[in-house]
């Protein structure tokens, strides 16, 4: 049976490939949301943010990996290597990057009234309003759910 998980350049590739297209996504969506903008990035452009599921998805693919604890093993195997050590640590800085610029937006728009009344736990009404991000056209949640497809729905930090 053939090995078929990625050496150390391979690892210290992809984690690069990762963190310089997360950090385009990053500074593309600093720039969109920035000062007053906030609400209209939020209601109009948060959808540029998927880009970072491609890149994860690149990742893990190259990695030959399928799960985040599969990645942090091979961060272990490769860690006495300088070169995995400094874009490990360069990945983490990313992530906080990342995890503050969404702090950040969350602190400069207004919370809505669906965010008001929802609390952990509660059923999340049918009426309330979605983006679709692929044709950007607001939608009822209950839509989405009567159609006869698999739907990926991701809420970004507005229940957290």
């Amino acid at each position: 049976m053939e090995d078929c998980s990625p050496g150390e350049k391979e690892l210290v590739r992809a984690i690069d490939e990762l963190s310089r297209g997360g950090r385009g996504i990053l500074a593309a969506a600093r720039e969109e949301s920035g000062g007053a903008r906030a609400q209209e990035f939020v209601s109009l452009k948060i959808g540029r943010l998927a880009g970072l599921i491609q890149l994860h998805a690149n990742f893990f693919n190259n990695l030959n990996v399928r799960r985040r604890s599969d990645v942090e093993d091979l961060f272990k195997k490769f860690y006495q290597s300088t070169a995995v050590r400094d874009q490990v640590e360069d990945l983490m800085k990313f992530e906080l990057e990342w995890n503050n610029f969404l702090g950040d937006v969350d602190n400069q728009i207004e919370a809505n009234a669906f965010q008001a009344q929802l609390k952990l736990g509660t059923q999340v009404p049918g009426c309330m309003k979605l983006t679709d991000v692929r044709s950007g056209r607001e939608i009822q949640l209950e839509e989405f759910l009567h159609r006869r497809e698999k739907l990926l729905l991701v809420l970004l930090r507005h229940f957290s």
